[in-house]
């Protein structure tokens, strides 16, 4: 039997409460930050449970949380003072592009970038088959939808990472050396065409540069938005990262495969590495598998380290205070509540036995 575990796959702040949407369940664990401890478990309704992650992204708005989709079909919006939810069915504005599935799940990712501007929440789809779709989040309605230029002549293309720059959604196409800009104004997509054998990945924006991993080269590309060009190159410390700008101004790079992090300096010198922060010191060693930065909101980084637990690291540049999130054997009645009436399932869609997952947390 698969082994299961807490995965959280998405996370924001909302005051002292931390939010994570906990994949292999289809669920919501909110953690108070002062009192260290789960107070509340909500269960999202209308769903396949599935190993596939459901929802990637958590955006939030006034008294609202928009889950957005990955492997759901709907962004299911979340009433804060109520707990209840309601449902915006995307899946018809796609596109003409069928879903596929893994057995009784999604197999491809749906939305890759979900970017607020005011209360319009723009969607980037993972296959750009599909459409961009634009959402009035006061009204819950689709109020544009944009569909893309085809640049492979009706064969797939994947968007990997997406960042906001100004009026813009910057973003890489997988496995290529292509940039592209939707101007969120002009509703229209342009393409860079920076290096014919690179392949950029994951990619975060600072004022008017982006800059951007490119994984061939082992390098990080500086791309100017006002030059339209790479305007510098550093060689990447390490393979598979995830990139995020700290307040400072500073680059800060997680490797998800070594088991490293650093912070790089504006003059693209790198200041800290490693530096103990990433250390489990509940257990005197490094965290078993590496993980990668999920959010950066209200002056936290998150870490999801692929675990029963995730770090949150504070962002001032002086101290990075870390607090290590870890479902706690005291939640364990409010777990079996949720999991008799929701369900659990593993990869081969078996019923995970209850007794058997409570020995895993």
């Amino acid at each position: 039997m698969r082994r299961k575990i807490i995965n959280p796959i998405a996370v924001t702040l909302i005051n002292n409460d931390l939010f994570l949407f906990q994949q292999d369940m289809n669920m919501l664990i909110k953690f108070n930050m002062i009192k260290q401890e789960v107070t509340d478990i909500i269960s999202i309704p209308g769903e396949r449970i599935c190993f596939y992650y459901l929802y990637d992204f958590i955006i939030p708005y006034k008294n609202s949380l928009f889950l957005i989709p990955d492997g759901a079909s709907k962004i299911a919006v979340l009433d804060l003072d109520t707990n209840e939810f309601k449902f915006i069915d995307i899946i018809s504005s796609m596109g003409e592009v069928k879903r596929k599935f893994r057995g009784d799940y999604y197999k491809d990712s749906l939305i890759i970038g979900a970017h607020l501007i005011g209360n319009r929440l723009w969607l980037i789809p993972y296959d750009f088959r599909n459409n961009i779709i634009c959402i009035d989040v006061d009204n819950l309605s689709i109020i544009d939808v944009v569909l893309i230029d085809d640049i492979k002549n009706g064969k797939q293309v994947n968007c990997y990472s997406t960042t906001l720059s100004g009026n813009s959604i910057y973003g890489t196409i997988a496995d290529t050396g292509i940039l592209f800009c939707f101007d969120l104004v002009e509703k229209k997509m342009g393409y860079f065409y920076l290096g014919e054998n690179n392949a950029f990945f994951n990619l975060t924006c600072k004022d008017n540069i982006i800059v951007i991993e490119n994984h061939s080269e082992k390098k990080l590309a500086f791309f100017s938005t006002s030059e339209k060009k790479i305007v510098n190159n550093l060689n990447m410390p390490y393979d598979d990262v995830k990139l995020t700008y700290l307040q400072s101004g500073e680059l800060f790079v997680d490797s998800k495969v070594d088991h490293r992090n650093c912070v790089v300096s504006k003059d693209g010198n790198i200041i800290v590495e490693n530096g103990g922060i990433f250390c489990d010191k509940d257990e005197g060693r490094l965290i078993d598998k590496s993980g990668f930065v999920i959010k950066r909101n209200t002056g936290y980084i998150y870490i999801d380290r692929c675990s029963s637990s995730i770090m949150c690291i504070k962002d001032d540049c002086s101290m990075y205070e870390q607090v290590k999130i870890r479902i706690e054997n005291k939640t364990i009645e409010s777990f079996r509540k949720s999991i008799k009436e929701i369900g659990m399932f593993c990869r081969e869609n078996d019923i995970v036995d209850l007794n058997v997952f409570l020995n895993f947390l």
